[in-house]
């Protein structure tokens, strides 16, 4: 479990311990030449770059402004916390709650839990019916988009992009921080080399798609084809491989291999299971062996 707001301020403050300019509820407007245009509540600013690091989330401008093609899809969540009694030793999620994507509990303290669930339409109704049975009250909402599926390209015209903006949330999970972290770090070593030999050509920029790729693309790539078998699975599917996963043989692979920000290797050696290949329905067998035994799109 990570604290955002924790997460976030610590991020902050290293940044600008390291000598960076923060400047709150400003965007980028528009680029010009080798200018970034921004706007925000301290006016317009014209900031002129050598190398453009875009992060700016998943609906990115400045993707928009340098021509990119975005992500294949895009999600919808909504979280709050509710005062509600749970195990704090798990997290439960609710693959039924949202049937392109899941609904999930998660302890956030004594006698709190973020409830929440994300999927590609009829978010907020979902949500409303899959909240209420858990109480009627709410501390803290919050909502957000989630890009699913990586832009074709994650760089060009002396610009890099990381995180939410180039697509690299985890399918499985919604969850960005682990891949945005890694990226940037990539990021930051191609803008190094670049700015030494004062060359920001496209070819230049090349080795940091290279770089993410080799590091967590495939683990990306098998989630984004999980992701779009689960609407193919039925919730009785679903059902059967929950308790097909509920043996002691399962939980052990599942404790050995089982990791948040890698899953491919838990998934493949479940999936080799027969049990759980035949249980994952007929509809998806296709997928499955695709997955097992074919190449990487």
């Amino acid at each position: 479990m990570v604290d955002r707001a924790v997460l976030d301020r610590e991020m902050a403050e290293n940044a600008v311990s390291a000598g960076a300019d923060i400047m709150v509820k400003t965007y980028a407007s528009d680029i010009r030449d080798n200018v970034l245009l921004t706007k925000g509540v301290d006016g317009h600013r014209e900031i002129p770059f050598r190398l453009l690091i875009a992060a700016d989330g998943p609906r990115s401008h400045i993707r928009t402004i340098r021509g990119m093609k975005p992500p294949m899809r895009f999600y919808s969540g909504i979280q709050a916390d509710i005062p509600y009694e749970t195990d704090t030793s798990f997290v439960h999620l609710y693959p039924d709650a949202s049937p392109d994507f899941f609904g999930w509990v998660i302890p956030a303290g004594e006698g709190r839990a973020r409830v929440g669930l994300s999927g590609g339409a009829d978010v907020p109704s979902r949500f409303s019916s899959f909240v209420s049975q858990f109480g009627d009250s709410c501390l803290h909402q919050v909502t957000g988009t989630i890009p699913m599926g990586v832009m074709p390209r994650t760089y060009g015209v002396r610009t890099l992009f990381v995180g939410d903006a180039a697509g690299f949330a985890k399918p499985t999970s919604g969850g960005g921080v682990y891949t945005g972290v890694r990226s940037s770090r990539y990021a930051a070593d191609v803008a190094s080399v670049c700015c030494e030999k004062d060359r920001f050509d496209d070819s230049a920029l090349a080795p940091y798609e290279s770089a993410w790729k080799n590091d967590f693309g495939k683990e990306l790539d098998f989630g984004y084809r999980f992701l779009e078998m689960r609407p193919k699975v039925s919730a009785n599917d679903i059902d059967d491989v929950c308790r097909a996963l509920n043996t002691p043989e399962m939980k052990r692979v599942i404790v050995e291999y089982g990791d948040m920000d890698r899953p491919k290797e838990l998934m493949l050696r479940l999936l080799k299971n027969p049990t759980i290949f035949r249980l994952a329905g007929n509809v998806a067998k296709s997928e499955l062996r695709s997955l097992l035994f074919g190449g990487w799109r």
